[in-house]
């Protein structure tokens, strides 16, 4: 019984852990949209905000980077 209980409790963890990983792979692919959306507004000079452009990639490189550098004991790069 206590046995049946603890594969339950580790296919929970994994099914949240695989629920999470999905969540932040549509985050990525949703900002991966708004920077292609807007690269062609910035290009005929509709849109002009280049931090949006900094902010983007920021975000991007910290879901792809920190967990890797985590994973692989890097060190946080500035």
């Amino acid at each position: 019984m206590e046995r049946d209980l603890n594969q339950k409790k580790d296919l929970t963890q994994k099914k949240n852990i695989t629920r999470a990983l999905v969540d932040e792979h549509r985050l990525i692919l949703r900002m991966i949209s708004l920077l292609e959306r807007n690269a062609p507004r910035t290009a005929d000079g509709s849109y002009s905000n280049w931090k949006f452009y900094l902010d983007g990639v920021d975000f991007i490189r910290n879901f792809l980077l920190v967990p890797y550098r985590a994973y692989r004991k890097l060190p946080v790069l500035a």
